[in-house]
């Protein structure tokens, strides 16, 4: 191994120590709470070493958002891959559970998504941790255009939609959703009796009877 790939090894190792260290804080007693010194303690590095891997703190936030995003892409990608059958309208439906499982299995990866979502960054920034996720938003995106294209050709979703449009408004009930579960959760259970697995099958069985045959 070369002097170079061994210094990019360790700076990978490295800013994953770091992103493992602000989980581990931020999730425990919050993003506000926490400052850059605790997290230089808590990774066990200087506070000058963090400051050379991330500019700020909202940038650490956004590689534990990535993370999480990532960890969406892959429930959706296996579900699809062990239901490789389905048809347009089911594989939207994967998604969405796909989403819930996020919800169950990751919850606070699922809250870190809400939180990035409501923060306004420039898709356009030359930043390296921007790029990518909106790579990723634009890789599950793509799921659910190929999902409606699939659909519309196999007859299990309306041929009179407009593929784009459809995409943008699935895509906004799933973003807007999680805002809302992560912000009003304790309210909607114990003001209306409605868990999130319930409003988050909502969501699809709504959009079922709007795009489906």
């Amino acid at each position: 191994m070369g002097v170079k790939t061994r210094k990019e090894k360790a700076k990978k190792i490295n800013k994953a120590e770091i992103v493992d260290a602000a989980e581990n804080l931020f999730f425990s007693q919050g993003y506000e709470n926490t400052t850059m010194s605790e997290l230089a303690k808590e990774a066990e590095f200087s506070k000058r070493t963090i400051y050379a891997y991330f500019a700020s703190k909202e940038q650490v936030f956004l590689a534990i958002a990535i993370r999480a995003f990532k960890k969406f892409i892959e429930l959706i990608e296996e579900g699809l891959e062990d239901n490789s059958k389905q048809t347009g309208w089911e594989q939207i439906e994967t998604i969405g559970y796909s989403f819930l499982r996020l919800y169950q299995n990751n919850p606070d990866y699922f809250k870190a998504i809400a939180n990035y979502e409501t923060k306004e960054e420039d898709f356009s920034s030359n930043n390296v941790l921007v790029q990518e996720y909106y790579k990723m938003g634009e890789q599950a995106f793509g799921f659910l255009t190929a999902a409606l294209k699939e659909g519309i050709e196999d007859g299990s979703i309306r041929a009179d939609i407009d593929l784009i449009d459809t995409a943008v408004v699935l895509w906004g009930n799933i973003m807007g959703i999680n805002q809302l579960i992560t912000n009003k959760e304790k309210y909607l259970k114990e003001v209306h009796n409605r868990s999130a697995e319930r409003i988050i099958n909502a969501v699809f069985d709504f959009a079922k009877r709007a795009i489906t045959k």
